[in-house]
Order: C-alpha cells, then sequence, then structure tokens
C-alpha cells in the first residue's frame, strides 16, 4: 500500500532528487524530510543527477551548486536543454547579493542558503506541489522498489560510518 502523503493533493510520496556531495548536508537534508513522505535518492554530483532523472522521474531536484565532475550549474544546463522541466531547488553556502537572481536566471525554480533549515526547505517544497505539474502514481509505478530500498539502506549505513569519520 502507498504511504499516506503529507502533501496536499498528492497521494504518494513526493519524489525528491538529491545532488549534494557533502554527507553532512546529504544527512541533514534527508533527515529533514524523512518523516515528510518524500522517496529521495541521492547523489554526489552534477552528472549522477543528469543521470539520475535520464532513468527515472522526481518531483523536484535539490541541486547544490559547488560539486565535483560537473557542479549544480552545469548540470541545471544540461536539464534544462534536455527539456526536462522538473521543479530545481539551488541549495548553495554562498550568501552574496543577486546569486539568487543569478540562479532563477539559470533554470533554477527557487534557491535556499545553507545550512538549510527545516521550515525552509518544507515551505519550497509545497509551493512545488502546489504550483508545478506533480505526476500521480500509475498502475506502471512500483509502491515499494525492493532493490533500491536495499540500496538505500546499505547507502545510509556507508553515509553513517561516513559521517562518523568525520
Amino acid at each position: 500500500l502507498p504511504l499516506p502523503s503529507n502533501w496536499p493533493g498528492l497521494d504518494r510520496p513526493l519524489r525528491v532528487l538529491l545532488a549534494e556531495d557533502n554527507p553532512i548536508n546529504q544527512t541533514l537534508v534527508l533527515t529533514l524530510l524523512e518523516e515528510q513522505s518524500c522517496h529521495i535518492q541521492v547523489v554526489e554530483n552534477g552528472q549522477e543527477a543528469v543521470d539520475a532523472c535520464a532513468a527515472e522521474p522526481f518531483d523536484v531536484i535539490l541541486m547544490d551548486i559547488q560539486m565535483p565532475v560537473m557542479d549544480g550549474l552545469e548540470a541545471m544546463a544540461v536539464l534544462r536543454r534536455r527539456g526536462t522541466q522538473t521543479p530545481i531547488v539551488v541549495l548553495t553556502a554562498s550568501s552574496r547579493d543577486g546569486d539568487g537572481a543569478e540562479y532563477l536566471a539559470a533554470g533554477a525554480n527557487h534557491y535556499l542558503c545553507k545550512p538549510i533549515q527545516e521550515d525552509d526547505l518544507l515551505e519550497v517544497l509545497n509551493d512545488v506541489v502546489s504550483n508545478h505539474q506533480v505526476r500521480p502514481l500509475s498502475q506502471e509505478d512500483e509502491v515499494v522498489d525492493l532493490a533500491a530500498l536495499g540500496q538505500r539502506l546499505q547507502y545510509k549505513l556507508e553515509r553513517l560510518a561516513r559521517v562518523t569519520q568525520v
């Protein structure tokens, strides 16, 4: 059975792609969203984000700017050139004046400054659900992907080990 949704008008978990290379920031966002009826996939660079978006649909992409291999701005540009309409929320540690306008001009729908605050993140995600086309659950969608769940649990154990070492 599908999990009950915390998102108005959505009858399934919100599908979120988190593109973030910092294990502490990954853990923070995952912790903030764990109880919010979200299915979260974590990738560690922009290229992995582009590949993940080609493989499966997401309702929202949380995109760090400074990542290895391909940064967030470049990944966002690739996604927009490919016609991806998925809302993108930029996560940035930079708080310089004008950064928000730069990210919005580059194709972001929203941006959040780090450290991410729970209320701000939930407000942005509520805006995404309210103002953007979010695809309903279809018969083809797997409610529980056991392989992905196993990978996620293994990933969480590895992340926990990494965070403890930090």
